[in-house]
């Protein structure tokens, strides 16, 4: 799937004002499995976008199987949904819902670490910041092939 950039920059925009996303895949007896990350990212090169691996147990061992996940971003800043519910609209879609491959686990670059701590900035003095952040070690490509707007109701 292709994208304009003005397409592109409204999906960063939603899963960057998400705050975390979940993923789903499929565990090996068939049930579906969702991880929260909160490290997802969308590069600026549209369909391509990476994770940070990290407390994750069974996404590592679905991907293992099979790659294909689907990331759902919804945002949950609450002047958006005020706005929304006065409106009786969505002037942009509340979410988002990423059909895509997952890569190989691989070793995180220095900079998008620094680009994630950066992102996080406001929490790197805290305990939290360094007990979930603080060592980012591996990462992940994500192959985005197709994104859906998340449709509620009349409001969409």
């Amino acid at each position: 799937m292709t994208f304009t950039p003005e397409q592109w920059q409204e999906i960063r925009r939603t899963v960057a004002r998400a705050g975390f996303c979940a993923v789903a895949s499929v565990n090996a007896d068939g049930s579906p499995h969702l991880t929260p990350i909160g490290s997802v990212w969308l590069e600026k090169e549209p369909g391509k976008a990476m994770l940070f691996q990290r407390f994750t147990r069974q996404l590592p061992e679905n991907a293992a199987r099979e790659e294909r996940i689907c990331l759902l971003a919804t945002r949950n800043d609450a002047w958006f949904w005020i706005k929304a519910l006065f409106a009786g609209r969505f002037v942009t879609p509340p979410g988002v819902r990423i059909i895509a491959r997952l890569g190989a686990p691989r070793a995180a670059k220095p900079e998008e670490v620094a680009r994630f701590h950066g992102r996080m900035k406001l929490f790197r003095w805290t305990r939290g910041f360094r007990l979930l952040w603080g060592e980012l070690r591996l990462a992940r490509d994500i192959h985005i092939e197709a994104v859906l707007p998340v449709v509620i109701g009349p409001m969409s």
